[in-house]
């Protein structure tokens, strides 16, 4: 778990934590009659009036509710890190900032993540109790690179001297915050992006989050995408019967979601396009145009 997203994690567990159970990966599930079972790595079984997966990106419950729709691989990987904010200069420190270098595939992206009120200070006021993460202001980076470049090894320190490696043509300030990066932070991701489904195989069961609409993270919509799929289904399951429900919000999330997963892969299929001309206009004329829009 990124520590970025402990907090979140911990505001999403309140008033949960009686109905959480650890060890109990689910592997499967089936449909029987007008009933879920949800099978555990474990052995054990679950019985349930509807089942929704949200396992994230290489979901286990996915190949069951839509069978043949795993998300496909792009030629695009990353290595996300994270370091003190004080690597950031005054002006940036409440930045996010996207970098192109000039080889296609290679960019780096930051942004700074800071706390009006310390997540320990504020739990303690509003939960008092709770699991509060010992979280501190911070500056989020990632280096994109072909996925054919990667390293073989995901060990914090090979991890981290590739990311030095990878940096050494950009701006000072990017090469600072990678060679100050935390490298217990350190993850390589392989991007990869949902298919949209063409059947739902079982309507007691719903994907949510990656393991429905897997995306690259360019355009930062996923975890947005994500929460806006949580008041839906929330919304969906208030006011219709389960399996009423779960359709209603299938279809309406298939709609908005998958416009995301489109989007940013096209984002992707410019960042690694090679042409002269596509090159041109992503490292010329698009700052330009930005420059004088925002």
């Amino acid at each position: 778990m990124a520590l970025w997203s402990q907090v979140l994690r911990s505001i999403l567990m309140l008033g949960l934590e009686e109905r959480i159970h650890y060890g109990k990966a689910a592997i499967g599930v089936t449909g029987i009659g007008d009933r879920a079972i949800l099978a555990f790595a474990d052995g054990t079984t679950a019985h349930a009036d509807i089942v929704i997966g949200a396992d994230g990106a290489n979901s286990a419950l996915r190949a069951h509710a839509t069978p043949g729709r795993e998300p496909v691989e792009l030629p695009v990987a990353a290595i996300y890190g994270r370091s003190t904010i004080e690597t950031l200069s005054k002006e940036l420190s409440d930045s996010g900032v996207l970098a192109l270098e000039g080889a296609p595939g290679r960019g780096a992206f930051f942004a700074s993540m800071q706390y009006r009120e310390a997540p320990k200070t504020a739990f303690g006021r509003l939960a008092p109790g709770a699991n509060a993460p010992d979280d501190h202001d911070c500056v989020m980076w990632a280096l994109t690179f072909p996925r054919s470049d990667a390293p073989a090894g995901q060990e914090p320190e090979t991890l981290h001297a590739f990311a030095r490696t990878l940096a050494a043509d950009f701006h000072p300030v990017i090469r600072r915050m990678v060679e100050q990066g935390d490298p217990g932070s350190l993850i390589q991701t392989f991007m990869r992006a949902a298919q949209r489904p063409t059947t739902w195989t079982m309507p007691h069961v719903a994907l949510l989050g990656d393991a429905a609409h897997l995306m690259p993270p360019f355009g930062a919509a996923d975890g947005n995408t994500a929460l806006r799929d949580a008041a839906v289904l929330a919304e969906k399951l208030r006011t219709l019967p389960p399996t009423q429900a779960l359709a209603a919000y299938l279809k309406e999330m298939g709609a908005y979601a998958f416009k995301e997963v489109e989007a940013s892969v096209k984002q992707v299929k410019r960042l690694t396009q090679t042409g002269q001309l596509a090159q041109w206009l992503m490292l010329r004329a698009m700052p330009r145009l930005h420059k004088r829009t925002v």
